[in-house]
């Protein structure tokens, strides 16, 4: 399933036209375990931004459920 979700998340990327994807040097506290960690980057799509999330696949996919890509009409 990895590569499935991988291969999704390319597409996602590549249909995108008002994005932006950043890396970030501010570190969040987890509120349920107060862990410390550093998220790796901070993502903009269509006006909306996407930050503090651990990993970059789980922030794409925050971003693709709030964007999801549009079928074409038939």
């Amino acid at each position: 399933m990895a590569i499935e979700q991988d291969a999704i998340r390319y597409q996602w990327l590549k249909a995108q036209t008002n994005m932006r994807l950043g890396s970030t040097h501010a570190w969040w506290i987890n509120t349920e375990t107060r862990k410390k960690y550093w998220p790796t980057h901070d993502l903009d799509v269509n006006g909306s931004g996407f930050s503090g999330v651990e990993n970059l696949d789980d922030l794409i996919d925050q971003a693709m459920e709030l964007y999801p890509i549009k079928k074409p009409s038939l």
